[in-house]
C-alpha cells in the first residue's frame, strides 16, 4: 500500500474522530453513574446499599465510579452544557479535562478552562499543575489499603458510603508529620 498524504490524513481524521466520542462517552457514564446513585433509595433494594450494587453490576474500581459521580456532579454544580464540555473534551482530552474540574473552583468559558489547563502534565509519574501540584493514582492490596485507610483515617480523611472525604487533606498532614 502506497502511503500518501490523503491516506495519513485520513488516518488521523478518522482515529483522532473515534478517540473524540470515546472520551465523551466517558462523560456520559460519569452522568448515568450520578443518575443511577441518586435516582432511587439503595437501601429499599435487595442490594440495600449503591456500593453493593456497584460490585454486582460495574466493573469498575470504586474509586474509579466516585470519581466519574464527581466529576457528572461538578459538570452539573457550574452548568457546563453537553457542546461545552465536548469542546473541552475534544481540546484537553479525558484526563485534562478530568483533572482541570478537579482542580477548579468556579465555572470558566470553554477557551478559559482549555486555556488553563491544557498545560497539565500527565505524566506517568503522576500528574502535576503548572502551580507544582501533582494528583496520584494507584491501588493497593486489600491487607496494605486496610492499613493505609486507617492511618490517613487518623489523619482526617472521613469514609462514608459512598466514598472517601478529605484524602488530600489527610496525605499533605500525614507526609509533612512523618515524612518530613
Amino acid at each position: 500500500m502506497k502511503i500518501t498524504k490523503k491516506l495519513l490524513e485520513s488516518i488521523i481524521s478518522r482515529v483522532t474522530s473515534s478517540v473524540n466520542r470515546m472520551n465523551y462517552s466517558k462523560l456520559q457514564l460519569a452522568k448515568d453513574l450520578a443518575w443511577a446513585q441518586n435516582v432511587i433509595n439503595w437501601y429499599y433494594t435487595d442490594y440495600k446499599s449503591w456500593t453493593k450494587f456497584c460490585r454486582a453490576h460495574i466493573p469498575l474500581a470504586s474509586s474509579t465510579i466516585s470519581m466519574y459521580i464527581y466529576i457528572a456532579n461538578t459538570v452539573d454544580r457550574y452548568g457546563y452544557t453537553d457542546a461545552e464540555c465536548e469542546e473541552m473534551i475534544n481540546a484537553l482530552g479525558w484526563t485534562r479535562f478530568k483533572l482541570g474540574l478537579v482542580d477548579s473552583n468556579r465555572k470558566l468559558t470553554p477557551k478559559g478552562f482549555i486555556k488553563k489547563y491544557k498545560h497539565f502534565c500527565t505524566t506517568a509519574g503522576g500528574t502535576a499543575t503548572k502551580d507544582g501540584d501533582r494528583a496520584y493514582t494507584f491501588s493497593l492490596p486489600k491487607r496494605q489499603a486496610d492499613i493505609f485507610d486507617s492511618v490517613l483515617t487518623a489523619y482526617g480523611m472521613v469514609t462514608t458510603e459512598s466514598g472517601r472525604k478529605n484524602v488530600r487533606s489527610a496525605m499533605i498532614k500525614l507526609v509533612n508529620r512523618k515524612l518530613k
